[in-house]
């Protein structure tokens, strides 16, 4: 496997499988979660519906980015949640509304432009991920995956603690 898409696939795993476990591990976690869809427009049958359609789609991607062939519906099927999710904070940007980013589960920030910029590179890595993927195998060495998965998995830390990392930088207010 490309030690490009290696690291892309992982980043990709991690960031959604730790969103999905954010969503799921404690029942408190997932009724939060639907409450906090309705900030975005969704409720009732609605809301609940989506508060456990969204979790089993991002384990979906996962386990369709942990085999290589079905590597590329992996990629796509993360590609589309993100677009989704990114719309949905544009969409409650767009209309002055104060949402929380759930996204990991358990934040309480208020989703904003830099959600919406994390969105957009974790898109552009499911895209650039599924282009090498489908460019062919290149060979890689034990030394090259393990540096590969490393860095995935340092990026995915990044994006799933952004908010965390923005206020340690100064440059958001304190996530609650």
């Amino acid at each position: 496997m490309d030690p490009l898409e290696l690291g892309l696939r992982t980043l990709l795993i991690v960031v959604f499988a730790v969103a999905a476990a954010g969503k799921l591990r404690r029942r408190s976690a997932l009724r939060d979660f639907r409450a906090g869809l309705a900030a975005f427009g969704l409720r009732g049958r609605r809301a609940a519906i989506a508060a456990v359609c969204v979790p089993v789609a991002e384990l979906g991607a996962v386990a369709l980015l942990a085999a290589s062939r079905t590597a590329v519906a992996g990629y796509l099927a993360a590609a589309l949640l993100l677009v989704l999710f990114t719309a949905g904070i544009a969409a409650a940007l767009r209309a002055g509304r104060r949402v929380r980013c759930r996204c990991f589960g358990s934040s309480d920030s208020i989703a904003g432009p830099l959600h919406l910029v994390r969105n957009g590179i974790l898109i552009a890595a499911a895209a650039g991920g599924a282009c090498v993927h489908l460019a062919g195998p290149a060979s890689t060495g034990l030394a090259a995956a393990g540096v590969a998965s490393a860095l995935g998995a340092v990026a995915a830390l990044i994006a799933i603690r952004i908010d965390d990392l923005a206020y340690l930088l100064g440059s958001r207010p304190r996530p609650t």
